[in-house]
Parts: structure tokens; sequence; C-alpha cells
């Protein structure tokens, strides 16, 4: 009868120890979860956040109507987005804190140099050669036509911008 009793606390005792080792495991992983994957998740959901906001500007100022503007930089007018449009595109921004965002976390894809690829692509396509013109012109109406396409487009590429 002492031996029997012996072997019932023995098997009590290992599991005892079992839900205490399987405890601890859960434990470890919950910490792990909330001390080093959540920031991160947290983080990225923030530079997403970041880049659908920035997108959003970008597509409402191609969107913005074009209107004969003085442009200094190529010293003649041209068909440009209304200015007060864009201003209040940006304005979007205002009220959303993401100075704690920096230029490196913003690499981490490939959305960036795709935006940069879109407004290359399209001046290199809606480019006017003039004999008038010093330099080449860009056909602006086809410029910023090209560029709501090419950002249309991105939206396939980034689950963030849908």
């Amino acid at each position: 009868m002492a031996k029997r009793a012996s072997k019932e606390n023995k098997t009590d005792i290992y599991k005892i120890i079992t839900v205490i080792i399987l405890t601890a495991i859960v434990v470890f992983a919950l910490a792990a979860f909330a001390f080093k994957y959540y920031p991160e998740m947290k983080k990225e959901n923030e530079v997403n956040a970041y880049k659908n906001a920035f997108y959003k500007i970008l597509v409402c100022q191609v969107n913005c109507p074009l209107t004969p503007q003085f442009v200094p930089q190529t010293n003649r007018t041209e068909a440009v987005p209304d200015e007060i449009c864009a201003q209040n595109c940006s304005a979007s921004l205002i009220g959303n804190d993401f100075s704690n965002i920096k230029s490196d976390e913003l690499l981490n894809d490939n959305f960036a140099v795709d935006v940069q690829n879109i407004f290359k692509e399209c001046k290199s396509e809606s480019q006017v050669y003039n004999s008038t013109v010093v330099g080449n012109a860009v056909n602006t109406a086809m410029y910023f036509a090209c560029a709501r396409s090419g950002l249309d487009a991105l939206k396939e590429s980034y689950s963030y911008l849908k």
C-alpha cells in the first residue's frame, strides 16, 4: 500500500512539474511576442500607414485640375495641378504623427522605387520635342494621366494601399 501511494505521489509530482514547465513555455512565448514581435508588427503597421498616406497624397495631387501657371524651373507657363488643390491634398497629413519613422524603414519593400519609376517613365513618355523650346518640354496633361494610371496600378502590388 505504501508503494502504491508513493507511485501516485510521484505521478502527481510529474504532472505538476509538466504543468509548470508548460506554463513557463507559454509565458515565455507570450513574453517574446509582447516584447519582440508586437513592437515589430506595430512599427510595420505605422510604416505602411505612412506609405498609404503618402500614396493618397500623390493620387490626390495628380488628380487635381490642371491650371496654367508660370513654372520658374522651366521659365515658362505650363499646365500643372492647381496649387490650392495640391496644398489641400498635402494637408491631409496634418494630425498624423509620422515623426518616429526613419527613412530607411520606408525601404523595406520596393514602394519608393516603384513610385520614382512611375514618374520617370511618365516624364519620358510625355516629352515633346520642339525646336522652339529650349530643352525638351513635357506634355503635362499626358504626364499626369500617365502618373494616375501608374499609381493606380500600384494598388495591385502593395496590400497596404487598398
